[in-house]
């Protein structure tokens, strides 16, 4: 199984889907958090589980997307919990590191 980043970064406007795959018997129940509160769905923002994954798809991902989205997986015989961070870089901050760059590069 590939190893799942724990640590995503965006553009504002991109779309992403954060998918978990897992194993347990009997079937785990599944929950999200953002930010340590349940996480709530939009039309934008949706969660699938399906036997043995789990997805939150972000569609035209804002600002306020960014922080620490938490899964938990739970039966009679365990609980495993992974949280991963998403940070989002707007238009102004894309600029300021274009700018950062090409005054490095004449630097040189």
């Amino acid at each position: 199984m590939d190893r799942i980043q724990d640590t995503l970064t965006l553009k504002e406007g991109d779309s992403v889907a954060i998918e978990i795959p897992y194993t347990g018997a009997p079937q785990p129940k599944v929950t999200w958090e953002f930010e340590r509160k349940p996480l709530e769905t939009s039309r934008r923002l949706t969660v699938d589980v399906i036997r043995n994954m789990t997805s939150a798809c972000i569609g035209h991902v804002e600002m306020k997307d960014a922080g620490t989205y938490t899964v938990t997986l739970e039966n009679q015989f365990g609980k495993v919990t992974l949280s991963i961070r998403v940070k989002v870089f707007g238009e102004l901050c894309l600029i300021f590191l274009s700018l950062i760059r090409l005054k490095h590069k004449n630097n040189i």
